[in-house]
């Protein structure tokens, strides 16, 4: 069975992944920022959750699937805050209330901005402020 045809019959499984999105492992951050990358600009660095190799019902992914749940992750932790982020509303109108920080659990927009390999080897992505939408945890 071909890599696409097990990703198919796992997509259409039920109770294993709905609407393709997978189970993912929260990720881990110490408070300190080894990615190596620098933010500039209104950009945030965001360190995603990773897809789980192993779904809660047993279920073994694929290398491929794994990559593929993992560009669409919609979470994980707030990295870093360039000195542009979070100044302005899209209406350019001056932010109010609170700023997301780093240390902060994030939802973020589903393959919003760059995946990036950090220094650490971890994968980060590089995105605009206002691909952030919600701060949780």
């Amino acid at each position: 069975m071909s890599n696409k045809s097990v990703v198919e019959a796992l997509v259409k499984a039920p109770g294993l992944i709905n609407n393709l999105n997978a189970e993912f492992i929260p990720a881990e951050w110490d408070g300190k920022d080894t990615s190596g990358i620098r933010v500039v600009g209104k950009t945030v660095l965001v360190l995603v959750d990773e897809c789980s190799p192993v779904t809660s019902g047993g279920i073994h992914l694929t290398p491929d699937a794994i990559e593929k749940f993992s560009a669409g992750c919609e979470t994980g932790v707030l990295v870093a805050v360039s000195p542009g982020a979070f100044l302005v509303n899209e209406d350019f109108t001056a932010w109010t209330g609170d700023k997301p920080e780093p240390g902060n659990r994030v939802y973020i927009e589903k393959y919003a901005g760059k995946i990036v390999r950090g220094a650490d080897g971890r994968k980060y992505r590089l995105m605009d402020y206002s691909c952030i939408g919600a701060v949780y945890g």
